[in-house]
């Protein structure tokens, strides 16, 4: 399943508006990392995706963020 999957059933289940820049923003992130990885970011640790997004964490520093913690780095995207 994908992070957006989750997020959307989970805005809702919680009757709670969905953010669909968020779910833009989340979308590059789980390219990246599962073109890297081949996981995607349900299947990593838990991390705070909307945290950093409201903190205007460019999506591609994020997904560094995620695969420096693999030692993979992150050329060009």
């Amino acid at each position: 399943m994908l992070y957006t999957e989750h997020y959307v059933k989970h805005c809702q289940k919680k009757n709670i508006n969905i953010d669909k820049n968020f779910i833009m923003w989340v979308n590059v992130i789980e390219t990246i990392v599962k073109y890297k990885l081949g996981m995607d970011l349900l299947d990593l640790p838990d991390e705070d995706y909307m945290l950093n997004y409201e903190n205007n964490i460019d999506a591609r520093d994020m997904a560094k963020m995620i695969l420096s913690q693999y030692d993979i780095i992150l050329d060009k995207v």
